[in-house]
């Protein structure tokens, strides 16, 4: 077995600066047996030097790390990458996680069951140009089998300019900055979105739907309860407490969205995310 055959489920290294919104990623154990065809292989990835390009229907093993963390990845838009969906004894379907240098993602990328972990050690973009239109998705196998959820980290910027969903499931999102670029961000039936940035978030036009809530996640460097930069084009304003929401502008978003200032970390320089006592 490569050593990129992994297939523990633990997120591994951090993306430095990058803290963790609260969803939790389980270790999980799974052995699949007559799944010849399921892959957890880097060969995946095709190209020389530092870049590589993923196309075709590779159909992932559940529980898989695929390390390109040295390649910047690209996934073609006729691309389906998918895994087996099959599921444990009990009923656990681990997901996978896909690491990066950076990744531009025009295809079809999708969990059956679990959660699909993306970790960018640069910048995220998402585009729909045709064919599969960029989706990026975490639905359960059957309509008996739990939510997934979705875990997208950025250490640069994440661009979102297509369909991101978890059905019923968390989408957590976290980049140094975040815009919505004619994305939309769906975690329908009793979902929620969490959106963590640290310089920027930016909607010029898309949708975010979900039906559990919405919170935007900045950094709040002085302690003041304040974003160091409220986010743009959301329709942001502060209700009658005092408390930021925002309500739609350049995108639509349902429900109103809560915004939470904290100790967010820096895009750089602060390896667990959390600010140091003083700064």
């Amino acid at each position: 077995m490569s050593d990129s055959a992994q297939r523990s489920m633990s997120p591994g290294r951090s993306l430095g600066p990058n803290s963790v919104l609260p969803l939790v990623v389980a270790a999980t154990t799974f052995f699949l047996g007559g799944t010849a065809a399921a892959i957890c292989n880097t060969n995946i990835c095709s190209g020389s030097g530092t870049s590589c390009t993923i196309s075709g229907t590779p159909t992932i093993d559940n529980g898989c790390i695929l390390d390109l963390s040295g390649k910047n990845v690209t996934i073609t838009k006729d691309a389906v990458v998918t895994t087996d969906g099959m599921c444990d004894a009990e009923g656990n379907c681990p997901g996978f996680i896909l690491r990066a240098a950076s990744l531009v993602h025009r295809g079809l990328l999708r969990a059956l069951g679990g959660t699909l972990v993306i970790e960018v050690f640069g910048n995220l973009t998402t585009e729909d140009v045709g064919g599969h239109h960029g989706h990026i998705a975490v639905q359960p196998p059957t309509a008996l089998d739990p939510a997934g959820e979705l875990d997208l980290r950025g250490a640069g910027s994440v661009t979102l300019g297509s369909l991101i969903s978890a059905s019923g499931g968390t989408v957590a999102i976290q980049g140094c900055s975040v815009t919505l670029a004619g994305g939309s961000v769906d975690a329908s039936d009793g979902g929620m979105i969490q959106i963590m940035y640290r310089q920027a978030l930016v909607a010029q036009s898309g949708a975010l739907v979900a039906p559990s809530g919405i919170e935007f996640h900045c950094r709040d460097t002085d302690d003041d309860g304040e974003c160091d930069s409220d986010p743009e084009g959301l329709g942001c304003a502060k209700d009658a407490s005092g408390s930021l929401k925002c309500g739609g502008g350049q995108a639509s978003v349902n429900p109103v969205a809560d915004v939470v200032a904290g100790d967010v970390g820096p895009c750089v320089g602060c390896g667990n995310g959390v600010r140091d006592a003083g700064e």
